[in-house]
């Protein structure tokens, strides 16, 4: 059973909401596909940021990712109902200000449900210079969901869809840090007096990937998972590494949810 559906992601498409929040959740879904270390530039800014000129963003990869080749891509993103009048538009737009088109791939990314994918891409194709044109739409979104639950866990929190089980960082997080009346600071869990060396501990198990279970006691399941998410923000990592570490993280409470993930992989 789909948990997102690719009709949700229509409908929350048309929502204001979503010109902040989509280049993000491409951003988590392409990273979680090949990890941040396969990437020479990745360029997707969202939130506020989305106001900038220009197209939606750059990435170049150097593996295989859920976009095709290695390679270079210009990005686009629309929510909107006339998602081909846009396409054609940001085509159009793009074709005249990018240089060097013969080893740059075009892609429109869209919360539509899009129609006639690949004859629209076909006719565009026959005057076109670019190394290749792509259109990803709301069924592609869904399909790469399928495959990253601490994405769909996030994106399940953005939407206010209820659940039980599967939560993201942020919304793990967020929830603690607003659970008092003066809001906490996201740091005072990490104020005890032994904690120096677990977060030296924490940050040598995610910094080499390792593949052992990571045992935190504490007096409450809540304060070690806690700890462990506060001490992801302690390591002096670059910004984009941590971006990275939270991307991966769902927190699940049962093991048929943890079965679940795990079949996913």
């Amino acid at each position: 059973m789909k948990y997102i559906t690719s009709t949700e992601l229509q409908a929350w498409g048309k929502t204001k909401e979503s010109q902040a929040y989509l280049p993000l959740l491409l951003r988590r879904l392409i990273i979680n596909n090949i990890g941040f270390e396969h990437f020479e530039i990745l360029n997707l800014p969202g939130g506020d940021s989305i106001w900038k000129p220009g197209c939606d963003g750059i990435i170049k990869t150097t593996i295989n990712s859920i976009l095709g080749d290695l390679g270079e891509y210009i990005i686009e993103c629309g929510q909107s109902d006339k998602a081909k009048d846009k396409f054609k538009s940001d085509l159009e737009k793009r074709t005249q200000e990018i240089e060097n088109q013969e080893y740059k791939v075009f892609v429109f990314i869209t919360t539509h449900k899009f129609q006639n994918k690949k004859e629209i891409i076909e006719n565009v194709k026959e005057n076109s210079s670019w190394k290749d044109i792509k259109i990803f739409d709301a069924d592609d979104i869904e399909t790469w969901l399928d495959f990253d639950p601490a994405t769909t866990s996030w994106l399940a929190y953005i939407l206010e869809k209820p659940r039980n089980n599967g939560k993201s960082f942020e919304e793990i997080q967020s929830n603690w840090l607003a659970s008092t009346k003066v809001p906490l600071d996201k740091n005072v869990i990490l104020a005890r007096a032994d904690s120096t060396n677990t977060i030296e501990i924490v940050k040598s198990w995610s910094k080499n990937h390792d593949n052992r279970i990571l045992q935190i006691r504490s007096d409450s399941r809540e304060e070690s998972l806690l700890f462990f998410m506060s001490s992801i923000e302690q390591f002096g990592f670059r910004t984009e590494t941590i971006e990275s570490i939270k991307s991966k993280i769902v927190i699940v409470y049962n093991i048929e949810e943890w079965r679940q993930i795990v079949e996913t992989k």
